[in-house]
């Protein structure tokens, strides 16, 4: 899991945070997906209950709950600021192809 500087801005202008908060990274089902058909990315800010991944950058901490790893195995997510489209975008890497 990786961040650029402006989405780790976006998160913090996006959800008006004022102090540390825990944001869920999630699979949703919504008919369409890069990485899973019929799955996209999701997020919201509520606390951890079984997480398996966390990472703190600039007082958010990003986690992954257990039962969700399936969406992320062997991928080498990014999000990052998409200045064209002015929103948060989400680029996926097979784990074998960011290790070559």
């Amino acid at each position: 899991m990786a961040f650029d500087d402006k989405a780790l801005s976006w998160f913090s202008d996006e959800f008006g945070i004022t102090a540390p908060i825990s944001i869920r990274l999630f699979p949703q089902y919504n008919g369409f997906g890069i990485q899973h058909k019929g799955y996209s990315l999701a997020f919201s800010a509520e606390p951890a209950t079984d997480p398996s991944y966390a990472a703190e950058m600039n007082g958010l901490t990003f986690y992954i709950e257990a039962s969700d790893l399936w969406f992320f195995k062997d991928t080498k997510t990014f999000l990052f600021f998409d200045e064209a489209q002015k929103e948060l975008a989400v680029r996926y890497e097979d784990e074998a192809s960011v290790m070559n």
